[in-house]
C-alpha cells in the first residue's frame, strides 16, 4: 500500500507540474491502465485520489499552442473543401463521436488533451456519482473563466462523463441548464474550437434530450429539442469547416434519438 501510494503521488505530481510534455502524457495513460485493472487495484490506488487526479485530468484537457497551431493550419487547408463525409453516420447506424474522435480531421493525433479526456471517461464510468462530486465544482468554475480555452477544456470535460455520470447530473437537477448554456452560450461563441467541442458534446447527450422530448405532450414545445436543432443548423453553415461536420453528425445522432423514442 505504501508503495502504491508514492506511485500515485509521483505520477499525480508529473501530471500537475512536470514541464516535459512527454511525461505528463506517460504519467496520464497509467490512470486508464489502472482502471481497467480488475483485481482490486483501481479501488486501492486510485479511489483515495479521485478528486486530485480528476482535476489533474482536466487539467490535461486544455489546447496546447501546439495543436492549436497544428488544427488552424489544417483547417486552413481545409476551407475551400466539403464538410468530410466520412463524419456522417458509421455503417452501424452510429452518430454519437467517441472520445478518441472528438476532434477528427486536425493535425494532431494521440495529446495529452485527448489521454486526459479517455482517461477521465474511463474513470467516471467506472466511479460515477464520485467523480460527479469530485469535479463538478470545478468544471463550473471553468465554464465561467475568461480563457475560451479553459471553457472549452471544460465542454469536454462534460462530454467526457456522459456514459458514467449521466444519471449522477440528472438527480442533482444540473443537466437541463447547462444544456441550455451549452446552447445558447457556447454554441454562438466567435471561436470556432468552442463551437465545434460543443456540437460534440450535446451529441453526447442527445438520448436525454430525446426522452425529455418524448414526455412532453403531443405538440408541446420542445424545451431543449427545438433550440438545440436550430443550433445544429446555424453550425452547419459555419464558416469553419470543422464546426460544419461537428455539426452534422451531431444533427445525424440527434435524429438517430428521436427516431428511436418515438
Amino acid at each position: 500500500e505504501a508503495a502504491a501510494a508514492e506511485l500515485m503521488e509521483a505520477l499525480l505530481w508529473t501530471a500537475e507540474h512536470d514541464p516535459d510534455y512527454d511525461l505528463k502524457l506517460k504519467a496520464c495513460e497509467c490512470w486508464t491502465t489502472l482502471c481497467e485493472n480488475d483485481e482490486g487495484i483501481a479501488d486501492r490506488v486510485l479511489k483515495p485520489y479521485l478528486s486530485r487526479l480528476t482535476l489533474a485530468l482536466l487539467n490535461g484537457m486544455v489546447y496546447s499552442e501546439d495543436e492549436l497551431t497544428a488544427l488552424e493550419e489544417e483547417q486552413e487547408k481545409n476551407s475551400q473543401q466539403d464538410v468530410n463525409p466520412a463524419l456522417m453516420p458509421q455503417a452501424d447506424g452510429s452518430s454519437r463521436g467517441t472520445i478518441q474522435d472528438e476532434d477528427e480531421g486536425g493535425g494532431v493525433e494521440w495529446t495529452l488533451r485527448k489521454c486526459s479526456a479517455s482517461g477521465l471517461d474511463r474513470i467516471a464510468t467506472r466511479y460515477k456519482q464520485d467523480v460527479v462530486d469530485a469535479l463538478l465544482p470545478h468544471i463550473q468554475a471553468k465554464l465561467r473563466d475568461e480563457d475560451w480555452k479553459v471553457q472549452e477544456s471544460a465542454v469536454l470535460a462534460m462530454g467526457a462523463l456522459q456514459e458514467g455520470c449521466e444519471e449522477g447530473l440528472i438527480a442533482r437537477n444540473y443537466l437541463d441548464d447547462f444544456l441550455k448554456h451549452l446552447i445558447t452560450v457556447m454554441l454562438p461563441a466567435p471561436q470556432p474550437f468552442l463551437r465545434s467541442i460543443t456540437c460534440w458534446t450535446l451529441s453526447r447527450y442527445a438520448k436525454y434530450v430525446a426522452r425529455q422530448q418524448s414526455q412532453l405532450s403531443d405538440n408541446a414545445p420542445g424545451h431543449l429539442l427545438e433550440p438545440m436543432v436550430s443550433g445544429f443548423l446555424n453550425c452547419m453553415r459555419d464558416n469553419s469547416t470543422k464546426v460544419q461536420e461537428a455539426a452534422a453528425s451531431a444533427m445525424c445522432g440527434l435524429e438517430e434519438e428521436a427516431r428511436v423514442e418515438e
